[in-house]
C-alpha cells in the first residue's frame, strides 16, 4: 500500500519549499501548502480540506502529523485523525488529539 505525503503550512509557501529543498526532502513530498494557499490559517480546517481534495482522498483515509494547538484544532475540525509529536520544550496544549508519537522515527511503527 502505497502513501501520498503532504505538507499543511501556516508559514509562507515559499518558506516552506525553501525548508524543504534545502533540506533535500521535496522529492517525497505530493502537495505542499502555504498560508497563501487557502484564505483562513489554522485553526481553520481550510488548508486541510484543500490538501484532501487536491490529492483526491477521503478525509477517513488521512493521517495528520502536527505540533501545535491549531494544527491540531484545524485537524480536529476537519474530522480527521491527527497525532501530536510530543512538544518537550514549549508546554504545548495537545489533549486534543488522537494519539501521541515522540518524534516522527515513530510513525514508521504507526503506519505498519
Amino acid at each position: 500500500m502505497g502513501y501520498k505525503l503532504a505538507l499543511a503550512s501556516n508559514s509562507q509557501t515559499r518558506d516552506v519549499h525553501w525548508a524543504l529543498t534545502s533540506s533535500e526532502i521535496m522529492p517525497y513530498f505530493d502537495l505542499v501548502l502555504g498560508r497563501e494557499d487557502v484564505l483562513n490559517a489554522k485553526p481553520n480546517p481550510e488548508i486541510y480540506q484543500k490538501a484532501a481534495q487536491l490529492l483526491g482522498i477521503d478525509k477517513e483515509a488521512i493521517l495528520i502529523i502536527e505540533d501545535s494547538e491549531k494544527g491540531i484544532a484545524a485537524a480536529k475540525a476537519a474530522g480527521i485523525t491527527v497525532l501530536a509529536i510530543k512538544d518537550y520544550r514549549y508546554g504545548i496544549n495537545q489533549s486534543a488529539a488522537n494519539g501521541q508519537i515522540n518524534d516522527i522515527s515513530d510513525l514508521l511503527e504507526v503506519l505498519k
